[in-house]
């Protein structure tokens, strides 16, 4: 997370454009400006950008427990099937480090 000495920085060089762009001084008529043509003020994209962020870190999470969860339940059937079989237990305990390794 930015500070607020960083984020107040950001936003007076955002705000800087708008002001050479529009020949505008006041903080109500650059956020006037930013309003009409479609800009969020500068604040409000780095808060944009942070959630986007977080939600990407998110959903990764649960892809990859839903891949170890797939992963074990596999295991449990492969090893349902090795012992209707009476297949050793040591092909299904590799694929269960594999499997592990793998995340």
């Amino acid at each position: 997370m930015l500070n607020k000495a960083l984020r107040d920085s950001l936003e007076f060089v955002y705000n800087s454009v708008f002001v050479e762009l529009f020949n505008v001084k006041g903080k109500e008529s650059i956020s006037l400006c930013q309003w009409y043509i479609g800009y969020l003020a500068a604040s409000y994209i780095l808060d944009l950008k942070i959630i986007n962020f977080q939600t990407n870190i998110a959903i990764y999470q649960i892809l990859k427990c839903m891949r170890l969860t797939y992963c074990c339940h596999l295991l449990n059937v492969l090893i349902s099937v090795g012992n209707m079989c009476q297949i050793t237990t040591k092909l299904s305990y590799q694929f269960h480090i594999d499997c592990v390794r793998a995340f």
